[in-house]
């Protein structure tokens, strides 16, 4: 009877201890989803009030940068490996695995770790973490820093286990981690190319003339943005700012008294990425308006495109009749090495085609000279007809002034702007002779329309190379990482322009 009462005693006794264990794990578990959910909600409302604040500031004016949760992954590969271990030696904890789940305003962390305590087996366990944010006063960096919400604990996971997955030791593993900036690049330049061929073969009248032409030097067109929000939805991370001119103040985004996430996922739609893109970015039209007035601003000697000739075959003119004889005249380039022209470009306008591109119109003033070489036609003498005739070598000035107009448009090979002529398709120059008095010669001369002036290269929206530090205490100090980035794909919004594209991050390992 004893027996069986000291039994029934230490049957209910362990009943009780796994029963209590259960309900301490439990708790733990519900701890942890708790504060993912506080902690989510939190970062929700936070969002919405960011979103609502660049609503207000006219998102007209913004630049939007977009990275995927695939890239981010990629940083975030340089965490894994990282070891905690117990400052009493009583075991360690390993960072297995960190996958990005975001949420529309949450940017979730799941995590795998491997906790290892002497004389017992391994245990790899589930844990929840996120990423926060520190944008830099002046607007022109944005750190993100790994932090850990809670390791949840197994049901029947030993005590000593559970003592070096505790929430205390969470937060020893999080003082060891440090911020790491996003290699987003806030300077850019847009570098002009001129085109390689500047050859023209144009026609003249009755000449076809073969042309060499000088384009001015384009200037380089800088982009400054600044951050002023960043924030994390389904498809990765984003961040908006504004362009910035040198010495101006930066300023701070608009009070919100937003107090709730209503609404959130209908403005995150506005800047969703698309789909199958690591990168994309939205750029307001204003700065390539500013490459119009760039170079209106100009000295003329800057905006002054120059012509020459390189060879000319046939006659400006020809006729059969008429003076000096009945039996007209011919007039040709006499030496095209001495054709020489020059085009001076106007203040220039900008207007934008939804879904196409950037229309630049201005006026352009043409003179130039060159030397003609006239030959009157001999006349018959007793029905005979003479050879030769008169001939006479002149000075011609040609004047001419036409509206014209370039188009700026997307090159899908490439994913750069391309300026091309886009009109008039030809131009009337007005050109004088003096042989024997004044003469006129004017002649329309057709323009190279779709012709390849200048080249735009875009910049990467992911910075080629960086590195990220390492947890402290570890070896080495920082890893280094390279992002590789496909041609991006270009369109023309209402206000804006985008690219976006596909890109891979891989760490530079040491060989």
């Amino acid at each position: 009877m004893k027996k069986r009462t000291a039994l029934s005693i230490l049957l209910l006794a362990v009943a009780v201890a796994g029963a209590g264990y259960w309900i301490y794990a439990k708790g733990r578990l519900s701890h942890v989803s708790a504060m993912v959910e506080a902690e989510a909600k939190r970062e929700r409302i936070e969002t919405n009030r960011k979103l609502t604040a660049l609503k207000e500031l006219g998102e007209g004016e913004l630049v939007h940068a977009a990275l995927s949760s695939k890239l981010l992954a990629g940083m975030l590969d340089a965490f894994v490996g990282t070891t905690y271990r117990d400052p009493k030696g009583k075991g360690t904890v390993r960072i297995e695995s960190l996958t990005p789940e975001f949420k529309n305003g949450y940017p979730r962390i799941v995590a795998t770790v491997r906790a290892e305590v002497p004389d017992m087996a391994p245990e790899t366990l589930q844990a929840e973490a996120s990423l926060t944010h520190t944008v830099a006063a002046d607007g022109t960096r944005v750190d993100l820093q790994l932090r850990f919400l809670g390791i949840e604990s197994k049901r029947g996971l030993p005590r000593p286990l559970q003592e070096i997955v505790s929430a205390q030791a969470v937060e020893q593993i999080n003082a060891r981690l440090q911020p790491f900036r996003v290699p987003l690049p806030v300077d850019f330049t847009i570098t002009p190319k001129e085109s390689a061929d500047k050859e023209l073969n144009v026609k003249a009248a009755g000449s076809q003339l073969k042309l060499a032409l000088t384009l001015p030097a384009l200037p380089e067109l800088q982009i400054r943005w600044r951050l002023l929000a960043i924030w994390f939805a389904e498809d990765g991370f984003h961040a908006a700012g504004r362009i910035s001119a040198d010495g101006e103040e930066l300023k701070a985004l608009p009070e919100s008294q937003i107090d709730s996430d209503r609404g959130l996922d209908e403005q995150l739609a506005r800047f969703r990425m698309p789909a199958g893109e690591d990168f994309h970015a939205r750029v307001p039209v204003g700065p390539l308006e500013q490459i119009a007035a760039g170079i209106s601003a100009r000295p003329v000697e800057e905006r002054t495109a120059m012509v020459r000739g390189v060879s000319a075959e046939g006659d400006l003119i020809s006729k059969t009749s008429g003076l000096p004889f009945g039996k007209g005249f011919s007039a040709s380039i006499e030496d095209v090495s001495l054709l020489k022209l020059r085009a001076r470009l106007g203040k220039l306008e900008t207007s934008l085609h939804e879904n196409e591109g950037l229309d630049l119109s201005g006026r352009v003033k043409v003179d130039g000279v060159g030397r003609i070489r006239a030959q009157g036609n001999a006349p018959k003498a007793l029905g005979v007809e003479l050879k030769g005739g008169i001939g006479e070598s002149a000075t011609i000035t040609a004047l001419a002034v036409e509206d014209v107009v370039a188009a700026l448009r997307p090159d899908p090979e490439d994913g750069s702007f391309v300026l091309r002529l886009a009109g008039p398709e030809d131009v009337k120059v007005k050109a004088t002779a003096r042989i024997y008095g004044d003469h006129d010669m004017s002649f329309n001369v057709p323009l190279p329309v779709g012709k390849e002036f200048y080249r735009f290269t875009l910049p990467p929206v992911i910075e080629k190379d960086f590195s990220i530090k390492m947890p402290k205490g570890m070896s080495p100090a920082e890893k280094h990482f390279s992002a590789a980035a496909s041609q991006p794909t270009l369109k023309f919004g209402k206000d804006s322009f985008e690219f976006g594209g596909q890109a891979t991050v891989v760490e530079n390992k040491p060989e």
